[in-house]
């Protein structure tokens, strides 16, 4: 049966700074973190869904598995993670669009409620997703 979900969490890499578009560029940044997190002992990626700088949105792990995207939080809740470091830059204009567009559809078809829509900051003691992201989060929550 499939994961109900009623919340949202929004993230970023949060590693190097990252301004990759290219499809290889970015499917080899996908699977090094893909790897990073079994190595953790994850089993797959953490997020649910992650969008490169040009806006792609990729899957991560199935919608029908939970996340593993903040401690002790991931009951019920969607990990989307945009690639990039917001502290140390900002979210690219084609980011920002796919972000909005996804979480729309995403709050239309679990019927997450505007209030549900958290940054990791919001729910642990995190930086994540970076002070250029987060505006934008907040944002989402007051439309």
């Amino acid at each position: 049966s499939a994961v109900f979900y009623d919340r949202l969490t929004i993230h970023h890499e949060g590693n190097a700074v990252n301004y990759n578009t290219d499809l290889q560029t970015v499917t080899r940044d996908l699977k090094g973190i893909l790897i990073s997190h079994v190595d953790l002992g994850y089993g797959d990626i953490a997020y649910h869904l992650v969008i490169d700088r040009a806006g792609r949105v990729w899957e991560g792990r199935s919608l029908m598995y939970e996340g593993a995207h903040v401690s002790g939080q991931n009951e019920k809740n969607i990990g989307v993670m945009l690639l990039g470091n917001f502290e140390e830059q900002k979210p690219s204009e084609e980011q920002i669009a796919a972000m909005k567009l996804l979480v729309s559809l995403l709050r239309n078809r679990y019927r997450i409620k505007k209030h549900r829509i958290y940054g990791h900051c919001d729910l642990g003691p995190s930086l994540c997703p970076g002070k250029h992201l987060y505006e934008h989060v907040v944002a989402l929550r007051e439309s």
